[in-house]
């Protein structure tokens, strides 16, 4: 039977809920970190900014022709 509040939760289903909360959480900001220890990655984001501010890109309709 699934809770419908919060209240409806047993300590044990609470505590599964945030850790994996937490533990999803902390993926991303390794993934984060590891990124941008990356210089090649880094390198990238500054090179897609500056061309999205130059407007040197293509739009979804243009790339998928809809």
């Amino acid at each position: 039977m699934k809770a419908k509040k919060i209240s409806d939760l047993t300590i044990e289903q609470l505590k599964e809920i945030i850790n994996q909360a937490v533990k999803e959480n902390m993926e991303d900001v390794l993934e984060n970190i590891e990124a941008l220890s990356s210089k090649r990655f880094v390198k990238s984001v500054e090179r897609s900014r500056k061309e999205y501010k130059e407007k040197k890109f293509k739009d979804f309709k243009e790339v998928f022709n809809v």
